[in-house]
């Protein structure tokens, strides 16, 4: 997958991403002051510096990944705007699919292989200690 960001008047901090070998391009248009040997002079109809593609190479982290969707789709669910819904479309589309409890209906599971599933799941997302914070609180 190949992604390329293009900003001007603001920096991207951080691109995190849950693909191995995602290839992210930033072309930042702010250029004052950056070092002229650091500046591509066209790149997708104008000047770039080099120093926001380095900066924000991805990092591979599929639970932080999960937590920011998880909390901007929440966020975004509160807000309630025009501009808000139509961000939830774009980025979440399909998301409102089916349950796990109707995918394990479907595939006609029983509770053994829910549970391997979900153990499967729990420990492949690094979510363990999350899990058992959780079930101490309720």
């Amino acid at each position: 997958m190949k992604v390329f960001v293009i900003i001007e008047g603001g920096a991207v901090r951080e691109i995190v991403s849950d693909v191995t070998g995602v290839q992210v391009l930033v072309v930042d248009r702010e250029i004052d002051g950056c070092d002229l040997s650091t500046i591509i002079r066209d790149l997708a109809g104008g000047p770039a510096a080099v120093d926001a593609m380095h900066h924000a190479l991805p990092v591979r982290d599929e639970v932080r990944l999960e937590d920011v969707f998880s909390a901007a789709a929440e966020g975004l669910r509160i807000l309630d705007t025009t501009q808000s819904r139509e961000i939830q479309a774009a980025l979440f589309a399909g998301a409102e699919a089916e349950s796990f409890a109707e995918v394990v209906d479907d595939q006609g599971w029983g509770n053994d292989t829910e549970l391997v599933v979900l153990k499967d799941f729990i420990a492949e997302m690094r979510l363990e200690d999350r899990l058992v914070k959780y079930a101490k609180a309720r």
